[in-house]
Order: C-alpha cells, then structure tokens, then sequence
C-alpha cells in the first residue's frame, strides 16, 4: 500500500513539473545569460524545439529574443525574430508587441518606411498613429515597391529597394496568410533574393511557402528549389539530399519529380562527368 501510494506521488509531482496551467512547460528562457551571437543562435534553436516538442505559444519568448538581437545590433535577426512570434499565434495577446516591435525595426532601423506603414495601417495594429491615411491598400503598395527594385535606367538592382520588397512580402504574408497573392509574393521575393546574392534567405523564403502555404500551387516547386539552391548557391550537398528528398516523399508525382531524381543520383558529381553519364545512356 506504502509503495502505490509512493508512486502516486512521483506520478502527481512529475505531472505537475510538466504542466502549468493545463499546458506543457517550455523550458524558462534566460534573456540575461545571452551575451554573444552565438548565445543568441543557441537560444533560437533551443526555443525551436520546445515549441515544436510542446503544445506551447512562443510569442512572447520569440519577441524578447528579437530585442536582445537588437541590443546586440542583430537587425536582421531580430526581424527573423519578431516574424517568428508573429506566426505562433494570432490570437496571443503578446501579439501587438510583437507587431509594435517590427514597426519600430522597420521605421527607425532598416528604414523600411512604407512596409511600417503597411502595419501600422492594418487593423491587426492596435497602433495607428505612424498611418499617414487610414487603412493602406497592400496589393498596391506591392505594385509600387515593385518599382522600385529598379534603381535607375540602368536596370541595375537598387540594395535597399530589393530588401524592402522581400520584407514586404514577409509581412503581407504574416497580416493577410488567407490572400491568395501571399504565396506568390513570397515566391517573387525569394527570386529577387537569389537575384541579390542571398540564398539564404531565398531557401527561408521557400520555406515559409511550403510551410505556412502547403496548398498553394507554389509550394511544391519552393519545396524543390530549397534542395537545388542548397545545391548550386550554398554548396551545402547534405541539406540539399534532405530537401530533395523531402520535395519526392512529398510531391512524388510533381512536375519537377523526375529532375529531382536525377539530381539526387548525381549530387556532387563534377558537369563535365555528368555529362559522360549521360552520353554513355544514350
């Protein structure tokens, strides 16, 4: 009896030490013990996996990291941040800081004054006063922000317009997910990322499709062209057979399938020697 009753107990502490509230436990997130980039890299991977492991909103959690990033003049880590909280859930009520946050990152940091604007303007915000004309027209402004990708006559990228149209079409993504533009404006963004040298952020850009956008008709090819940009921009073989493989488990019957495999049978291999394999198959 002495012993059931004792393993009741254990049962009841360790339900307790799991629980709070009705919900899992995320592990407590120390902001203070990060000091470095590496700090911070560590504590974004750890929180990935406790909100993937647990039924847990990591808003908030998200949010703080993003300042930190900002404290250690992270911008860009700090707007992958905030965008992060800004998907775990929309109806958490850590959601408007969130959104505050990003305002400000944009406004006052990357000086991406127009995409701010769009926040501000969107009634997700309950901050309206950096919104010069009432509710903002967001397909609009894609078509203006679009223009100015262009620098100049010379059809030379402009930097500062190409990375306000990708945080654009993050944003339009993360206020307005039920559109069926949102897709496609990703898709457009991670092509002008490639465009500008920046493949990672490219392979983010397809992944935010296929993840957040599974049924759209562009999912299956962002999916295909993560692996190939692993592939042919990072060099990174190991990431590429992963997604390769994940695009075929997935879309097995899909348009691309075929080249997919082909490429995967020929990861590595130098073009001059691939193209002796082919000769000898004809």
């Amino acid at each position: 009896m002495k012993a059931f009753l004792f393993l009741c107990a254990i049962t009841v502490v360790m339900t307790l030490s799991s629980c709070q509230g009705g919900q899992p436990n995320q592990p407590e997130l120390d902001i203070d013990a990060i000091k470095t980039v590496q700090d911070l890299n560590q504590a974004e991977q750890s929180l990935d996996e406790s909100t993937k492991s647990v039924d847990a909103d990591g808003t908030a959690d998200y949010a703080r990291l993003a300042e930190k990033a900002l404290s250690l003049s992270r911008l860009l880590d700090a707007e992958r941040l905030y965008q992060k909280s800004l998907w775990q859930n929309p109806a958490s009520p850590d959601r408007q800081a969130s959104l505050t946050g990003l305002i400000q990152l944009y406004q006052d940091r990357l000086r991406y004054v127009q995409v701010a604007e769009m926040i501000c303007c969107s009634r997700q915000s309950a901050d309206t006063t950096c919104c010069p004309k009432g509710e903002m027209n967001a397909d609009s402004l894609q078509v203006l922000l679009r223009q100015e990708i262009v620098a100049d006559s010379t059809g030379e990228f402009s930097r500062q317009g190409g990375r306000q149209y990708i945080a654009f079409s993050q944003t339009y993504a993360l206020l307005y997910p039920d559109r069926q533009n949102a897709p496609a404006y990703l898709n457009e963004a991670a092509k002008l990322a490639l465009s500008l040298r920046m493949p990672s952020k490219g392979i983010e850009l397809y992944q935010w499709i296929y993840t957040h956008f599974p049924a759209s008709d562009a999912a299956p090819k962002a999916r295909f062209l993560e692996g190939f940009t692993y592939e042919n921009e990072l060099k990174d073989l190991k990431a590429a057979k992963a997604a390769y493989e994940a695009y075929l488990e997935q879309y097995p019957q899909d348009v691309f399938a075929k080249d997919a495999r082909i490429l995967l049978d020929n990861l590595g291999v130098d073009p001059e020697e691939m193209i002796r394999r082919f000769e000898n198959q004809q």
